[in-house]
């Protein structure tokens, strides 16, 4: 969050969101909440929202000062394939776009605090589903990994601008250096 605040999930649908120095649950976060294992969480720069992925197919926002889903999008709607599901979300740094992917090989950015918000394809495509990604501090480029590969995405341009081999099997986790000069991976 804003550095007060840390948020987990689980793989009982829910999250937690607490006070970084006392460790008291300042949310609980389930209600209309995701109905499989959490993927990935992501506090918008503010602190006031935070969005999830899950299992389940869906990305929701939820606003923290009312403990409730604000905007969602399902990935198993949007392919028309029963099993996908998103892996990550990421807030742009002025936290008005949010960026999610997964495993329908699609990287997709939306306005979700905008009425009548849609989502806009920025990536599709991929071949294979994406298994991780990281969104750099500037909030130039997004990278993002699968099977044998990381794409490095400019946001602002919607173009790969470089995709890298990474190893022989599935590629679980990438992060950019805190610098944004290398990446990382596993």
């Amino acid at each position: 969050g804003n550095g007060n605040t840390f948020a987990s999930g689980n793989n009982q649908c829910m999250f937690q969101i607490r006070d970084t120095n006392t460790g008291d649950i300042a949310h609980i976060l389930r209600d209309n909440g995701h109905t499989a294992e959490i993927t990935h969480l992501d506090f918008n720069p503010g602190g006031q929202y935070i969005v999830s992925t899950a299992r389940d197919g869906f990305m929701k926002v939820w606003e923290l000062s009312q403990n409730k889903v604000i905007y969602e999008e399902n990935a198993r709607k949007q392919s028309g394939k029963p099993d996908v599901f998103y892996k990550f979300a990421f807030y742009s740094p002025d936290g008005n776009v949010v960026l999610y992917g997964g495993t329908d090989g699609n990287i997709t950015a939306t306005r979700p605090l905008l009425s009548g918000s849609k989502p806009g394809l920025i990536l599709s495509n991929n071949g294979q589903s994406f298994t991780c990604a990281d969104y750099a501090a500037t909030g130039n480029y997004l990278v993002a990994g699968s099977k044998q590969s990381i794409k490095m995405i400019d946001f602002f341009s919607k173009k790969v601008i470089q995709t890298m081999n990474a190893c022989s099997d599935e590629v679980v986790d990438v992060k950019f250096t805190p610098d944004n000069t290398r990446i990382g991976s596993l």
